[in-house]
């Protein structure tokens, strides 16, 4: 298992192309493969040498480059480039932490705003011209909140608009204007 193992054998994969040029693989169980188009070479990140969990569920990439990971057990990782070093964002109890480390999934909106999908805890949204995350938890029993607190997918659609599928609870849209949602029916 050294740096550039290639054993793709893990259960899931998600793939990423960055704004660099490179492929990267999220697998559920052998970490993070990073490879270069130009040359064909391969990298894997994997724990204990800087992931905190083995199970990337979602990729995405910030403004600043940084590439953003939703791991299932080590909540949030950032990948430096620049650096090749990673660092995290774990559970906290308090307001305005992650409210979970089973991340599913994470999106980069146009606004740069950062929308994590968790398994039971609803969305986190760290805005990008805050300090903390905003949580919306709800549980889809008043008209109006988010239909079922696990997120499997979150997606912006080209006019802005966003699109939540959960975990038994059917596809969201979010008003941002007004921060509800509704349910798509089928």
């Amino acid at each position: 298992n050294g740096k550039n193992d290639t054993d793709f054998e893990s259960f899931g994969k998600v793939f990423f192309n960055d704004k660099q040029g490179n492929l990267w693989v999220g697998t559920q169980g052998s970490g993070l493969y990073k490879i270069a188009k130009a040359t064909l070479e391969i990298r894997r990140y994997a724990m204990p040498e800087g992931l905190s969990s083995n199970n990337v569920m979602g990729i995405a990439q910030a403004a600043n480059g940084e590439l953003l990971l939703a791991t299932d057990g080590g909540g949030l990782n950032i990948f430096d480039p620049k650096t090749e070093t990673f660092s995290s964002v774990q559970y906290g109890k308090t307001q305005g932490k992650l409210n979970s480390n089973a991340l599913l999934n994470i999106l980069v909106d146009r606004d740069a705003n950062v929308w994590i999908g968790t398994f039971n805890g609803g969305i986190n949204v760290y805005k990008a011209h805050k300090t903390r995350f905003e949580t919306l938890t709800q549980t889809g029993s008043r008209k109006g909140e988010l239909s079922h607190r696990s997120v499997l997918s979150i997606c912006e659609a080209k006019n802005g608009q966003i699109y939540i599928g959960t975990d038994g609870g059917g596809l969201n849209r979010f008003d941002n204007r007004l921060k509800t949602f509704s349910p798509i029916p089928n």
